[in-house]
């Protein structure tokens, strides 16, 4: 019985391990098959030089009269390749037609946003025709609060 019960737990667990690992793999794949529409764009710097690796947001605009700093959660998020190009997935259910804000915020490089419209899962212009974004990081605003800064004698 001791040598039974050798075998059956650990061929327990890795089945219980097995059928979990599944589970998992097919959630992940029936969200990305709801991923069906995409805007493409790219991510340069000041001086026109691609922007490696520069998390790119979608979201919705701010609200007129929101708090200035209040930043709308994230509808999708992208991440640029190493020639600055990324490719925002969303679910076009969550993500209905209309215009949006896609953003990016580096580090010690600046800041880019540009309003976007959404038609059938795609970006468009004001033609209805589908475009890529070009967004070029621009200095990051001073925050206001006047600390820092040299006093009088």
């Amino acid at each position: 019985m001791l040598s039974f019960m050798k075998w059956v737990l650990p061929a327990a667990a890795a089945i219980g391990l097995l059928v979990g690992t599944s589970a998992l793999t097919v959630r992940a794949a029936e969200e990305k098959a709801e991923a069906k529409a995409s805007i493409k764009g790219k991510v340069v710097d000041k001086e026109d030089k691609v922007v490696e690796d520069a998390t790119v947001n979608l979201s919705k605009p701010r609200q007129q009269g929101a708090p200035r700093g209040e930043r709308p959660e994230p509808l999708a998020t992208a991440k640029t390749d190493k020639d600055g190009k990324f490719v925002l997935a969303f679910d076009p259910k969550k993500v209905p037609d209309g215009d949006y804000r896609v953003s990016t915020r580096v580090q010690d490089k600046g800041m880019a946003s540009a309003r976007v419209t959404i038609k059938d899962g795609k970006a468009v212009d004001k033609d209805g025709k589908e475009t890529e974004l070009s967004m070029k990081l621009a200095d990051m605003p001073q925050r206001g609060g006047g600390g820092g800064g040299g006093g009088g004698n």
